[in-house]
């Protein structure tokens, strides 16, 4: 540390005034017996500078005391100065006392008040002796009233130069001081400094490794530091951003941004949530950012720091899922059955088809307990059931129950939900359907297949249905007709089984043409087989119906034995008549052949003699 630096601490010159003053006073008395022993002649005067040398320490103390060190010290020495001058005078000029006393007082000055106040004070004391050597010079001072012998001066010169020797006693041993202050002052701020670089290289390894993108700019928007994320983020990883400028690695920054940054290089801090940031290759990045600026030891701002995020995932992920609610409420809101969200004991959400299934208006039921919808014979039932869903515990996830229109009209309800958390407290979520219709449609379906059923089962010939190759239904009669134990022993079983292998053929061909929609006649005749492997003539009709499952084919079978028979047999009788007529013709005929040839044999025998050897 250069000497001009060293300095002397308030609190120690103000010891050192004390010390000072004490000592001046002490010089003082002790100079005192010998002036007056050496220059009798001066008795009085010594007298007098003395007791103001005292009389103005013991001031500049009690100034001390009461406005300060400042004030004490400059009373002090410009009071000493005041009165060498005035001896000075007295004495005829510069010479008298002497040069020593305006040096010891730009010194004290120096010592007590510091390096400005020393020089202010050797600025006085010159300007006072040059002074007193011109007026001395050209004999402008009056008449000396003192006359000091050399001894005198000696003497007062000796004060001086004692009161001298006390200031540099005083100044070595602050200088000591302050050397001392100095090498430990050196010796802190080297560790301060080791300190500071370690705190700088660890702020710059948190900076690089910190897992948001940062980086640290000066004045002029160069790269002073940058984290990894930042590289990685921005797709500059393997470059060196560092001393380049911000706008030189993105020249395709918005001058909105550029604002930005200058309004944050004049103190502002700036951020934003969501930024667009159009590409120049056309693409769009969102980023979250803050800017703040950073501020030398000095207090003015060297640059700033830029925290961002990049957040398109995020952006496109919040519109996928503001794309998905929107769909989900078109759909729930658009749903043919009602919806509904019942939290904290009454209804949260319903969606426009509950309340018209219910006849109440948009956001009528909002607010009010469930139970408003249910009639009071299913209260407890449909308080119970949603205790039970709400604690945990079993419950079908599918119920029904009368409900209660806001005129009180009653319709039948069935009900589907579940318990879910929704924003940390259970919530009970659901569809509700007006299934009224639905069970008047399947209480007449009911009872018009009571009626078929009854009608088929009643019939007097054998009714069977099948799909796909396989019987699905079969009444009584056909169990009867077929020799089997029972109707589930006919149900399931191949169409093909009730057939002889001789009708077999035909009935696969039937069910291919069926199968490929072309036409074919309705009936057909073929060899039944029943269970004890008798066969018979079996004659079935055949429609195609629709039923609720799907498509079917629908066959009423006969036994036709009896007539196929009764046809064989008259078709023999009719054989055997076919043959009597033409036997009967054939000889009408071979009749009138013969009776032509008689006719003629005996014509010829009446013209042949009787020994006419040609009637042999």
């Amino acid at each position: 540390m250069p000497l001009t630096q060293l300095h002397i601490g308030r609190d120690e010159r103000v010891r050192e005034f004390r010390a000072l003053v004490w000592a001046l006073m002490a010089i003082g008395v002790l100079l005192l017996p010998a002036l007056m022993i050496l220059e009798p002649e001066l008795r009085v005067e010594f007298l007098v500078a003395l007791s103001l040398i005292e009389g103005l320490a013991l001031v500049s103390l009690w100034l001390r005391a009461r406005f300060g060190h400042d004030a004490a010290s400059w009373t002090l020495i410009l009071g000493q100065l005041g009165l060498v001058s005035l001896m000075a005078v007295q004495a005829g000029g510069i010479r008298n006392p002497g040069i020593p006393a305006f040096i010891v007082f730009a010194f004290l000055a120096w010592q007590l008040l510091g390096q400005r106040a020393g020089l202010i004070t050797a600025g006085l004391c010159a300007t006072i002796g040059l002074a007193l050597a011109i007026t001395e010079e050209v004999g402008v001072l009056p008449e000396p009233t003192v006359r000091y012998t050399p001894t005198a001066l000696w003497l007062i010169n000796g004060f001086y130069i004692g009161v001298m020797i006390v200031l540099i006693r005083f100044a070595t041993r602050s200088l000591t001081r302050a050397i001392g202050r100095a090498d430990i002052e050196l010796t802190e701020r080297r560790r301060a400094e080791a300190e500071l670089e370690a705190v700088i290289e660890q702020l710059r390894q948190f900076i690089k490794y910190t897992p948001a993108a940062v980086a640290l700019f000066d004045n002029d928007m160069r790269y002073l530091q940058v984290s990894e994320r930042w590289l990685t983020d921005y797709h500059l990883v393997g470059q060196n951003v560092i001393g380049r400028t911000h706008y030189e690695i993105f020249p395709d920054i918005p001058e909105r941004w550029k604002a930005v940054h200058r309004r944050v290089l004049a103190g502002a801090v700036e951020r934003c949530d969501e930024d667009p940031f159009p590409r120049a290759d056309g693409g769009m990045e969102w980023l979250e950012w803050e800017c703040r600026p950073w501020r030398r030891a000095n207090g003015e701002i060297g640059g700033l720091t830029m925290q961002t995020q990049v957040i398109t995932e995020r952006k496109r992920a919040e519109q996928r899922l503001a794309e998905n609610e929107n769909r989900f409420r078109s759909l729930v809101e658009n749903s043919l059955v009602g919806v509904y969200i019942i939290q904290n004991g009454h209804f949260t959400y319903v969606n426009s088809a509950l309340e018209q299934i219910f006849g109440f208006g948009p956001r009528e039921l909002n607010g009010l307990p469930p139970l408003t919808i249910v009639q009071p014979a299913d209260h407890a039932m449909v308080a119970d059931m949603m205790r039970r869903r709400l604690a945990g515990e079993f419950a079908a996830p599918r119920y029904e129950f009368q409900g209660r229109k806001k005129d009180g009209e009653a319709v039948l309800i069935e009900v589907m939900g579940s318990k879910i958390e929704l924003e940390g407290a259970p919530a009970l979520i659901g569809n509700i359907s007006d299934i009224t219709r639905e069970r008047q449609a399947e209480s007449a379906i009911a009872a018009s297949e009571g009626r078929f059923r009854a009608l088929i089962e009643q019939a007097p010939t054998a009714v069977g249905i099948a799909r796909d190759g396989a019987t699905l239904y079969v009444n009584q009669q056909l169990v009867d007709l077929f020799g089997l134990t029972d109707i589930d022993e006919a149900k399931g079983r191949s169409v093909e089984s009730f057939w002889a292998p001789s009708s077999r053929a035909e009935i696969r061909e039937r069910a291919r043409r069926s199968a490929a929609g072309l036409p074919q006649p309705s009936r057909f005749e073929g060899v039944g087989l029943r269970k004890d492997g008798t066969e018979f003539q079996l004659r079935a009709d055949v429609a195609n119906v629709e039923l609720p499952d799907g498509p079917a084919n629908l066959a009423f079978l006969s036994d036709v034995s009896d007539r196929v028979r009764l046809e064989t047999e008259f078709r023999q009788a009719q054989k055997m008549e076919a043959v009597g007529r033409l036997a009967g013709g054939v000889a009408h005929d071979f009749n009138n052949l013969l009776t032509v040839i008689l006719g003629c044999g005996e014509v010829v025998l009446e013209q042949m003699t009787p020994d006419d050897p040609r009637r042999q």
